[in-house]
């Protein structure tokens, strides 16, 4: 890929565009919904009335650069609007990752008034004397002004079902450990 990111192009049989909220195909590089259009898409769903046939517009957000290749930028499930601006939470994750100062994190979002969704983040740090300030002056080295968190939660350990899978509503809400 010669340092190309993303998954790629679509398979000679099928199509892929990314489109808007009202089902308008968007321009290079404009993050959208993934439509596909193919003979290889399914039918439908069994007892769903909508027909898949020519097309289906998934649950993931991405993008297209002026070469068609495709991003997936995660699930739009995982995608929350706080003052109007879109943010990736698996995203928020990945950089707080990348700060070497978590041993875990979920980022999440809170109902808000003012900014309709507010941006949390429980995370653990790799040892005590990590600080909520250490965190914020390396996160403001990647990640815009917007996708700082407005709620943060730390804590020993997140918890989590037997399958590994997050229990959020253990700590929304929760402000310190």
């Amino acid at each position: 890929l010669r340092g190309v990111c993303g998954q790629g192009k679509q398979l000679p049989h099928a199509q892929i565009g990314i489109v808007d909220e009202e089902g308008r195909m968007l321009a290079a590089n404009e993050e959208g919904r993934i439509k596909i259009f193919g003979t290889s898409v399914c039918r439908g769903y069994w007892g769903d009335k909508e027909d898949f046939s020519k097309s289906l517009v998934t649950g993931d957000l991405g993008k297209m650069d002026a070469m068609e290749r495709l991003t997936v930028l995660g699930r739009l499930d995982r995608v929350v609007i706080s003052g109007g601006e879109k943010i990736n939470l698996r995203e928020v994750e990945i950089v707080f990752e990348g700060t070497g100062l978590v041993s875990d994190v979920a980022a999440f979002g809170v109902e808000d008034r003012e900014w309709g969704t507010r941006l949390g983040v429980a995370y653990v740090p790799v040892d005590t004397a990590v600080s909520e300030e250490a965190l914020q002056e390396r996160l403001r080295e990647t990640l815009a002004s917007y996708k700082m968190p407005k709620q943060w939660v730390r804590l020993g350990r997140l918890p989590r079902n037997e399958a590994g899978k997050l229990r959020v509503e253990e700590f929304v809400g929760v402000n310190s450990e």
